[in-house]
């Protein structure tokens, strides 16, 4: 019988992390660094993109990919 009701068929049981669940550590982790500039506005763009970049490696490292994402040809150059 499959499994749907979102959480992972382990002893653990632990929820599988979701698209949401990624944006919302982005926005924290923007947020912060937005403090950590003196919260000087004007840097929210290079804010975002820099805390989904840290996101990103620190979930590599872990042999994760973001819930949600699905590479795309422009990430590849093409």
């Amino acid at each position: 019988m499959a499994n749907t009701s979102g959480t992972l068929s382990t002893s653990l049981n632990m929820k599988l992390p979701t698209y949401e669940d990624f944006q919302e550590l982005v926005r924290r982790r923007a947020h912060k660094l937005y403090e950590l500039r003196g919260k000087e506005n004007g840097g929210d763009l290079e804010d975002w993109l820099q805390a989904e970049s840290e996101l990103r490696q620190q979930s590599l490292k872990f042999g994760r990919v973001p819930c949600g994402e699905v590479p795309n040809s422009a990430q590849y150059g093409r």
